[in-house]
This record gives C-alpha cells, structure tokens and sequence, in this order.
C-alpha cells in the first residue's frame, strides 16, 4: 500500500470564512465608533443649545446679559456686552467666563459653577463647563467679535481666544465658544482657543445645526491660535493641521471656504452666535 501524507493548511474555503469574519468585526467596530460619535455630537449640540436658551433666559428675566450683570458677580459692568477687555491692550476682564456663574447662581443651569477672579481664572468644570469629545477636554466661553472696522474682515484678533473667525461677521457679534484650552500651565496660552475636533466632525455638527459652512449662518468655524505645546499629538514641529484650508495668519476667511473633511487630525474649534449685540 502506498502511503498518502497530508499537509497541514487552510483551505481556500477556510481562509475566506476566517477573511469574511474579519471583515464582519471591523465593519462592526467601524460601526460601533460612527455611533459613538454620534452620539457624542447630538450630546453636544443639545449642551451648546441649552446654553443659548440660559442666556436667553437669563436676558428675558432680568434684562441683562449673564457675566455683564453685576447681579450675581462682582466683574460685570452692565454695558450690554460680555466682553473679554475693556481695552484690550491693556484691561481684561472675566465677564465671558462669569456668564457659567451667573447661570447656574440664577437657577438656569442644573451644575454649579464658581465665579472667576480674573480674565485668566478658565477651570474646567469648576469655572467653565467642558465637554469630552475622545479624550480631549473642551471648554465653553462666551466673547463678543473684536476689530476695528464696521464689519469683520478677518484680518484682526477675535474675542479673547486669539483664534480667528470669517468675513461676515460683525464687530461685537456676541459668540459661544468651544474648543481646547492651548495649555493650562503656561500663560498667556491658558487663555487661548485651540483645537479639538476633526473637519469632518466640525462640517456633521455644523450641517445639524446650521448651513454646513464654516464662515456663515449661526455655526462658525474658529481658527484656532498654533498650539505651542509640542506635546500635543496634532502639533509638529511648529506646523499644526487646517480647519477650513486657510491658516491663523490668512488675512481673510471667504465665506465659500468649506472645512477640510480630509484632514484626519483636531484641527477646529466652534463657535454658535447668540442674539445680541453691543453697540
């Protein structure tokens, strides 16, 4: 009798059944990420939104802005815009991180926030409220558009956050901000704007909740300040990813630009208008 040996494999069979099922696992896991991400944006479009309504709240009650208001925190100065300086060389102020105190000292936010000592004093969850988008930490803040020209040509530092924001928009537009603190230890960029979400997830929230461009309607775009923190995984070398394909030192934003959806990495910062204006 012959002797047959057998070799030891798979078969062709058995190997697509083994690439079929690692096909199934990473579909589910791409999946289960798409809608964790999701979920994570309707969370915060829904946080973003309940602040708009506390302010509007808190403007129909007392006829005053939140932070402005000299109700409930001793830095307003009830001039009918929460601002960030009152002379911006020089004065600064804490009336866009007060509008939190005032808020929830109001009885219009279910968390408690401590009211700020200073233009500088941004403490996540204790000052200001954050969000989670991953594993980076958001803040919210709230300043009104700063230049020197009628109408916002791009070209001057906004608010207080040092990011940038499109033509269109006018001189003392009052915004609610989100985005990452640039570094909570080294000043002056523990003030600062930076970013904390991809272009692609920046245009899905934008598109929900507004016209899914970044320079027009009620949802902005911010340029965020170059994050000086080389620790910071989208930063290198100096050179940091775009939001909308027109960079921090850009001299003007034009309202056709759209986000950047292939550029993978946090690249841009939010910004919702609200319905009032300093004159």
């Amino acid at each position: 009798m012959i002797a047959t040996s057998r070799k030891n494999g798979f078969t062709l069979i058995e190997l697509s059944i083994v690439l079929v099922i690692v096909g199934i696992l990473i579909g589910g896991i791409l999946v289960a990420r798409s809608m964790i991400e999701s979920a994570e944006n309707n969370k915060f479009i829904t946080q973003l939104q309940q602040y708009s309504v506390a302010i509007d709240m808190f403007k129909s009650s007392y006829k005053e802005l939140p932070g402005d208001s000299r109700i409930y925190n001793s830095t307003g100065n009830n001039d009918g815009v929460i601002e960030y300086c009152s002379s911006c060389s020089s004065t600064f102020v804490a009336e866009g991180i007060n509008v939190w105190h005032d808020l929830s000292a109001a009885g219009m936010l279910a968390t408690q926030y401590n009211e700020a000592a200073d233009w500088d004093d941004i403490n996540p969850g204790v000052t200001v409220p954050e969000f989670k988008f991953g594993s980076a930490t958001g803040i919210f803040r709230v300043g009104q558009v700063m230049g020197t020209s009628t109408v916002w040509d791009g070209t001057t530092v906004d608010f207080y956050s040092n990011s940038k924001i499109g033509a269109g928009y006018q001189i003392n537009d009052m915004f609610i901000q989100f985005g990452r603190i640039c570094n909570l230890d080294v000043w002056p960029y523990n003030r600062l704007m930076c970013q904390i979400m991809t272009p692609l997830r920046a245009k899905a929230i934008d598109m929900k909740m507004d016209d899914g461009m970044p320079n027009t309607g009620e949802l902005a775009a911010l340029v965020p300040y170059p994050d000086p923190d080389p620790g910071w995984p989208e930063t290198s070398g100096g050179m940091w990813a775009t939001c909308i394909g027109e960079g921090y030192s850009a001299s003007s934003y034009a309202a056709s630009t759209d986000y950047l959806i292939d550029t993978t990495k946090d690249a841009c910062a939010l910004a919702m208008k609200i319905n009032y204006r300093a004159f």
